[in-house]
């Protein structure tokens, strides 16, 4: 499912926004954030990773351009990363369950999984 946010500035600094509520807030001053907030507005509590799409509203302000290419960039690398290791643990299960079906079928007994 595709999960459709908003980059916007307010007074405090720029934000997402997820239907008007802020998700996450870069404030102006020092321009730097929490991972742990990051983490929590995008990936927490089963949020969908996988299709983020972030419409960015301050195409005019080069600071906000900068700052939208920098969550555009840490979301695609992470949601690269979180899919690698999906994978990597989905083929882990398949071995193990294929090795599993393997020694089952050692005495004769049971089937061999393909």
């Amino acid at each position: 499912m595709k999960r459709t946010l908003q980059f916007k500035r307010n007074d405090k600094g720029y934000g997402v926004f997820e239907e008007d509520k802020l998700l996450f807030l870069i404030p102006i001053p020092g321009l730097q954030f929490d991972v742990k907030e990051f983490y929590e507005a995008f990936y927490s509590e089963g949020k969908d990773y996988e299709n983020i799409c972030i419409e960015n509203f301050e195409k005019d302000d080069k600071t906000a351009k900068r700052t939208y290419d920098t969550i555009q960039n840490l979301i695609s690398l992470i949601a690269t990363k979180l899919n690698e290791a999906n994978n990597a643990t989905n083929e882990d299960k398949q071995d193990s369950q294929a090795q599993d079906s393997r020694e089952k079928t050692k005495d004769g007994k049971g089937f061999l999984s393909l």
